[in-house]
């Protein structure tokens, strides 16, 4: 799907371009963020500068007072229940830079997430020192668990 088609689904469906909330407009958006791909005021997925099934890596500085939220922090559940085994999950193409060293590596998008994690193995191969770590329990409606 194209930019210009994502584009016209979030303004079909009467949601926000920057949150892609239903209820209200991006002026009217609470959420302080723009797209770091091009820095202007809009959801990463609806970048103009991303194209449809491009293959070619895309690398993206965060500057470290823009990863600072000053919203206070809640915990939320949410239930998901498909009726096929199978999910979708958009990907992106990115450059990790370590010390001495750059690799490409395909992230994983998840608009709803609150933290962004990276495998062990590829936190040690870059040279990454851990600021935290946590034990993740992620479980399933059906009886699996998977723990991280």
């Amino acid at each position: 799907m194209s930019s210009e088609e994502r584009q016209k689904a979030v303004q079909n469906s009467r949601s926000c371009f920057l949150c892609l909330e239903k209820g209200h407009v991006i002026a009217k958006c609470r959420k302080k963020a723009s797209c770091v791909i091009c820095g202007k005021k809009h959801h990463i997925l609806l970048c103009r500068n991303i194209q449809a099934g491009s293959k070619s890596p895309v690398s993206v500085n965060i500057r470290e007072d823009e990863s600072k939220e000053t919203v206070p922090q809640r915990d939320e559940t949410l239930t998901n229940l498909a009726r096929t085994p199978n999910v979708l999950l958009q990907t992106l193409m990115i450059t990790l830079r370590g010390r001495d060293e750059k690799r490409q590596a395909r992230a994983i998008i998840d608009s709803a997430s609150q933290r962004s994690y990276i495998l062990k193995s590829t936190a040690d191969e870059m040279q990454f020192e851990s600021s935290c770590k946590e034990k993740l329990s992620h479980s399933y409606s059906v009886g699996h668990a998977l723990i991280l």
